[in-house]
């Protein structure tokens, strides 16, 4: 999973990694190659019992899973901190890393 800040919303292209789904009207999607795709379906991702998506978007044309870190900050109350080789997400109320 990368995070990004520029995304909108969370995204995962394999949907055998969400816990729960459900169909939604086809959200258009652009790609970084300038090509649309469209999102039918929209769920939940759980990682762990502390550490999960919600809302997240199934798109199967992307390689990779994105993470929008502000929705992750708010959705977990957690805070995201980075450093030039790695990052923390740590709970807000516990201190504890979520990941």
């Amino acid at each position: 999973m990368f995070l990004d800040s520029e995304v909108t919303d969370h995204v995962c292209s394999s949907l055998s990694e969400f816990t729960s789904y459900k169909n939604i009207k086809p959200i258009p999607i652009s790609l970084l190659n300038g090509h649309h795709v469209f999102a039918k379906y929209y769920g939940t991702v759980i990682f762990n019992h502390k550490f999960y998506l919600i809302d997240v978007l199934y798109v199967p044309q992307f390689s990779f899973n994105l993470s929008f870190t502000s929705k992750l900050s708010l959705n977990l109350n957690c805070n995201l901190m980075f450093s030039s080789n790695s990052h923390v997400i740590q709970d807000n109320q516990t201190q504890r890393r979520l990941v």
